[in-house]
């Protein structure tokens, strides 16, 4: 049994860059001398050091410093000043010599120059490596990320021949969790540098880099076919599940590997690891250790074909979004409309989301598309037929609810465009909110900081807490269809409804009721003080032409 112990990183940041090869020192030397050689004779054509052209001789300074920073500056700086030296009149026409002080000053002050130069240079190109090193690694366990992946990825099926594959493999890491709460998360980062270790010994020409804090994914053209990828596989498993010591402990290491191949399973790296993803996932719901992704399989098959498509349909505009009106009871107003996604799908058309947003959530494929989608909000609000229009709502992805970074691109986003932050409202379902409500009430918060509004779509499906509701940054609340549709002759739907209304307005929270269909229904709705509607009733979802032909029809 082999018990590793976790090793210390071995992946340390690079500092600066390195250094040229001989042949390209020799060269660049032998520049500097020509260069000062023929600045010298340029100053003394000129008329002497009197003369500015004197300062030309920085050039080859410069040069110097840039190829050598530590020295070279300064060494350049000498010998440019003895080119200027005591043989170089301070003037030739006159014959005036110059006198040692001002020569040996020049010379000082043009090592200086050098000496300056080169270390600013040095500093400066050291960071400019660092900066392009974190593109490419996680700045605190030093393993390479998904973009590095993603390139190597691109290059080993770029490069494979027509009989060759490449293998995706995803290897998670299932009780990284209690490892974590065992013994600490800063266990975690050392777990994974141990386990990426064990992976390159075994795989030489692997990419391994740590995709998410307790997963890893790979690429190699090692693996000549799903039997050669699976036994691949097996063995990825039986190595990485061997025990690691910590802190005194034998740690077993549970391990699952999902399996995707190109091209059976395409040629888009993307798609391509978040297919070896989804596999993983399923070895683990199905209780094996391996799985390779089938391309006959019927569950998975229509989503895992759409999520591979779902970059080209981004880059050629397939995706839409259509837009339902949402208007005030109180004088039948518009104030607004929900953003609703479609995918105009070239071989099975128009697909609404439940075909395939499941399955994206839970993809990184999710973070391009809502961009996209939330780009092409802010373009409709600042275009005519949706100037007086008040706001969109749109469905925030469970995913970017909590990631930083994303907030902090929404802010970027929002200060290059010319839509006021209050005119987007942030859309969340109840079940999202609930699982992690502390989480939650912090990036609504900053959400809400920047201006935007929120809702809590769906409500009344899942199971709130009012504690946490009360304590959530939300402007509205979404009562679901299910208890709207009949809400003017279903007493269980009418007492639902009531209490939320109710509860929503004590909190100072306003009311949308989704899925009104009749008069019936939205006379009830008014008569109890809700505050908005949205549903067939007004409008089903229109393309942003219909929708600014049906404003302009509408008859209150």
């Amino acid at each position: 049994m082999n018990n590793d112990q976790f090793a210390a990183p071995t992946k340390e940041m690079p500092r600066g860059l390195p250094r040229i090869s001989v042949k390209w020192s020799i060269v660049v030397t032998l520049g500097v001398l020509a260069a000062t050689v023929i600045g010298a004779v340029l100053v003394y054509m000129a008329g002497g050091t009197q003369f500015p052209l004197s300062h030309i001789m920085y050039v080859p300074i410069l040069v110097a410093a840039f190829a050598f920073p530590r020295i070279g500056g300064v060494l350049a700086g000498i010998a440019a000043g003895l080119a200027l030296g005591p043989l170089m009149p301070f003037g030739v026409d006159a014959g005036e010599a110059q006198t040692s002080i001002g020569w040996l000053t020049r010379t000082g002050l043009f090592a200086v120059v050098g000496g300056v130069s080169g270390m600013t240079l040095h500093r400066l190109r050291g960071h400019l490596e660092d900066y392009r090193w974190l593109a490419y690694h996680a700045a605190t366990s030093h393993l390479p990320n998904q973009r590095s992946l993603l390139e190597i990825l691109s290059g080993l099926i770029a490069s494979r021949r027509d009989s060759e594959t490449v293998a995706i493999f995803h290897v998670n890491i299932e009780n990284g969790t209690e490892i974590a709460e065992a013994f600490g998360f800063e266990s975690i980062e050392r777990l994974m540098e141990t386990v990426a270790g064990r992976i390159e010994k075994m795989v030489p020409d692997s990419a391994i880099p740590a995709c998410q804090l307790l997963s890893f994914a790979l690429g190699t053209a090692q693996a000549a076919g799903r039997l050669e990828a699976e036994s691949l596989a097996t063995q990825l498993v039986q190595c990485v599940s061997q025990p690691i010591e910590v802190e005194g402990v034998s740690i077993f290491v549970d391990t699952v590997v999902g399996v995707a191949i190109a091209p059976d399973h395409g040629t888009n790296p993307v798609a391509l690891l978040q297919i070896a993803r989804i596999a993983a996932r399923q070895a683990a719901e199905r209780g094996r250790r391996v799985w390779v992704h089938q391309t006959g399989e019927t569950t998975k098959k229509d989503a895992l074909a759409l999520l591979a498509r779902v970059p080209q349909a981004i880059a050629e505009n397939e995706f839409v979004l259509h837009y339902q009106p949402i208007v005030r009871l109180q004088d039948g107003r518009l104030v607004g409309a929900e953003a609703l996604l479609r995918w105009q799908h070239p071989e099975r058309g128009l697909l609404a989301p439940m075909s395939f947003i499941f399955e994206l959530e839970r993809t990184i494929l999710i973070h391009p598309l809502h961009q996209w989608a939330l780009s092409t909000v802010l373009r409709c609000l600042q275009s005519a037929g949706f100037g007086d229009t008040g706001y969109v709502s749109i469905n925030l992805s469970t995913r970017l609810l909590y990631d930083e970074q994303w907030i902090e691109e929404f802010a970027a986003l929002m200060r290059s465009s010319r839509v006021t932050s209050s005119r987007v409202i942030f859309e969340v379902t109840e079940t999202v909110l609930m699982t992690d409500p502390e989480g939650a009430a912090d990036s609504l918060s900053k959400l809400r900081q920047l201006g935007c509004r929120t809702a809590i779509d769906d409500f009344g499906t899942g199971f709130s807490s009012l504690a946490y509701l009360k304590l959530l940054p939300i402007d509205y609340i979404k009562i679901d269809r299910e208890f709207i549709t009949g809400v003017d002759s279903s007493t269980s739907d009418q007492a639902i409804v009531r209490s939320a209304i109710s509860m929503a307005h004590e909190l100072d929270i306003q009311v949308i009721a989704e899925g009104v269909e009749t008069r019936a229904v939205e006379s009830w709705l008014r008569e109890h003080q809700v505050d908005f509607a949205q549903g067939f009733y007004y409008s089903r979802p229109l393309t942003p032409e219909a929708f600014s032909e049906w404003k302009q029809n509408r008859v209150l």
